[in-house]
């Protein structure tokens, strides 16, 4: 099997996984990538769980498809998670479960100190069915998705 990540290909003779089967491999904190706190503007912290809930129990399952130099974003009151497949010619499927771990694991890790209620947000790296990784960017509502 010829995998395709980025500009890189790679001949594997490992069988594909699903996404559950991958993280019980590698684990969660594997996921990390170029993971950065801040620059997302001011969000109501209840916002960010009420978003990673929402997105983590409700039809958590449902794969959204992500062409090539797309976005998709979620949202729940002042908080909005941004899903970003920056490649140039890979497409891939990303579950809201996947979307929702990336909001949860961004809040745990850009703790606002100087207040106990509002976050400024951040990015991590998600990934999707194929094991593409995504920029997933948690951002105050009032600002834009963009891929750059």
């Amino acid at each position: 099997m010829i995998i395709h990540s980025g500009f890189i290909t790679y001949n594997t003779t490992e069988p594909t996984t699903t996404l559950a089967q991958r993280e019980a491999q590698i684990g969660p904190e594997s996921k990390r990538g170029s993971d950065y706190c801040g620059g997302g503007g001011s969000m109501d912290k209840s916002h960010i769980s009420g978003l990673q809930n929402w997105l983590q129990n409700t039809n958590a399952w449902t794969y959204i498809y992500l062409p090539h130099q797309s976005v998709v974003r979620f949202s729940y009151g002042s908080a909005m998670m941004c899903l970003k497949n920056q490649y140039w010619t890979e497409n891939t499927h990303v579950a809201r479960w996947e979307a929702g771990w990336a909001t949860g694991y961004v809040s745990e890790h850009s703790v606002n100190a100087a207040s106990n209620f509002y976050s400024a947000g951040g990015q991590a790296t998600a990934h999707g069915d194929s094991g593409l990784a995504l920029d997933a960017v948690l951002l105050s509502l009032s600002y834009a998705c963009k891929i750059y």
